[in-house]
């Protein structure tokens, strides 16, 4: 699985791609478990990469005190098989 911080595949006269979707995921404990679970997400629903990647964090405060969410995200694509 591939993952680009680009908004394109950086590869010269590479294969198109044949689809794109969003695809995201929430960790409670670290931007690294976010973008894992986004790499195993993508790859399970078929794609070749992740564009355009991106992180959040949120902090929050409740009854247990301060706690932090992580969200990666980006766009998957599948691209053709020439």
């Amino acid at each position: 699985m591939d993952l680009y911080t680009t908004d394109a595949i950086p590869v010269p006269g590479g294969p198109p791609i044949r689809e794109a979707w969003l695809v995201a995921e929430l960790h409670p404990r670290s931007d690294e478990g976010a973008v894992s679970a986004l790499k195993m997400r993508a790859a399970a629903e078929g794609a070749d990469a992740v564009i355009g990647l991106r992180i959040a964090m949120s902090e929050s405060e409740g009854a247990k005190g301060f706690g932090r969410s992580f969200l990666a995200y980006g766009t998957a694509v599948k691209r053709s098989r020439g």
